[in-house]
């Protein structure tokens, strides 16, 4: 199913992510929403068990939130390009009340630079109250975009989603690991764990972790609903063609994320390319590798990051596991957000700050920027002539 989200243009991104939530987990419940039954209802506790210890949250008259929950080892030192490990217990009850530190990025959409590899938090968003029977709500899990390059978890915030009256869910978003430190190939790297998809790992972990704990904040372990835009997408459309994933999650919702993804071959070119640059070449370049700051991978970034399947983690290529009709079969909506490419014309061509589109350049960039052939551009100078519009942008 695809749908064009007309009616909500205009009304923000989480507008958006709030009417495709509530119809997809509508559907993962079996077609009827969570307060059909009208079950009494009681006050959620502020304090949680977990199977890694005890969380002190936050309870607001719209919303219960815990942040900053570890799910994995911080993926440091000798745990760098591995597969994540698991978390220390810790003792008593340890507060859950600010967003643990964004994972390795440059400063842009996904907020400050940040050279903290210590990142692999979640936070998860119930409403203030729970059914008093004790029945799970539905849950949705977060996997959110920026090219798998940028973005945290913490970003979206999830009040508008659990506090709705017609459709108690419980939300979880979460961070992974990203960039180099995320999707990084070096042939050197390549231990028999999913060389490359260091961040995909991270999001199964934490998928993992929903299906050991998420009872404990009142949700239902078996409906449990992934949701992603632009990487999100992109990393869901790969976990559907991933062994390991099974059983994880029961519905899907790919917003603006196609199944992309990269040899095995292509990427360890690349990689060892990389690698080479920041002088990591060689017998010994794994532990050079891990040996490099924080400040080297986020400056020096390689330009783009991408899934990459052949390894252990993701065998086969998730578009030919698509066509061939091996992709896990579990409801699945697919959409695109309303003129999003919008985001992207203004930070190139809108930006009072940057350069300008002269209506000379016009056809050019129509060309080179949506790989178009001459045909093609005549067609859309046809429908979208400069006339109609304020600015070239």
């Amino acid at each position: 199913m695809i749908v064009r989200n007309r009616k909500w243009a205009g009304r923000g991104a989480g507008a958006v992510v709030t009417l495709v939530a509530a119809l997809v987990m509508a559907f993962a419940v079996g077609g009827s929403p969570a307060h059909a039954a009208a079950p009494d209802y009681v006050a959620a506790p502020d304090i949680v068990a977990i199977d890694s210890g005890g969380l002190h949250g936050v309870v607001t008259q719209n919303y219960r939130l815990f942040n900053g929950i570890p799910y994995a080892a911080p993926p440091v030192g000798e745990l760098r390009w591995r597969a994540p490990q698991p978390v220390s217990p810790w003792p008593g009850v340890r507060e859950a009340r600010d967003a643990g530190p964004n994972c390795p990025q440059a400063t842009g959409l996904g907020g400050l630079r940040s050279t903290t590899e210590d990142c692999l938090y979640l936070n998860v968003w119930t409403p203030p109250t729970l059914p008093a029977d004790g029945r799970g709500l539905p849950v949705m899990v977060w996997i959110h975009g920026g090219s798998l390059q940028v973005g945290a978890g913490s970003m979206y915030g999830a009040a508008p989603l659990v506090s709705q009256a017609d459709g108690d869910a419980i939300v979880v978003t979460l961070n992974y690991r990203l960039g180099a430190l995320g999707f990084l190939a070096a042939s050197a790297l390549d231990e028999g764990e999913g060389v490359g998809d260091y961040g995909l790992m991270d999001q199964q972990a934490a998928l993992r972790w929903v299906q050991r704990n998420i009872a404990a904040f009142g949700g239902d372990p078996n409906r449990v609903t992934v949701d992603g835009e632009s990487a999100g997408g992109i990393s869901i459309c790969a976990h559907m063609a991933t062994p390991s994933s099974a059983g994880l999650f029961h519905a899907a919702m790919l917003q603006s994320g196609p199944c992309l993804a990269q040899s095995l071959s292509e990427a360890e070119t690349a990689g060892d390319a990389w690698a080479a640059g920041v002088s990591c070449a060689g017998p010994d370049s794994a532990a050079c590798l891990r040996g490099l700051s924080p400040d080297v991978l986020v400056d020096r970034a390689p330009e783009s990051a991408s899934v990459v399947y052949g390894n252990s983690f993701l065998p086969k290529s998730p578009v030919s596991e698509l066509k061939a009709g091996r992709m896990m079969r579990i409801p699945t909506f697919i959409g695109s957000n309303h003129d999003e490419m919008a985001l992207w014309v203004w930070m190139r061509y809108g930006n009072p700050l940057g350069a300008r589109l002269e209506a000379s350049a016009y056809p050019a960039v129509l060309k080179t920027q949506l790989s178009l052939d001459q045909t093609e551009v005549d067609r859309v100078l046809q429908e979208y002539p400069l006339s109609a519009f304020a600015q070239p942008a």
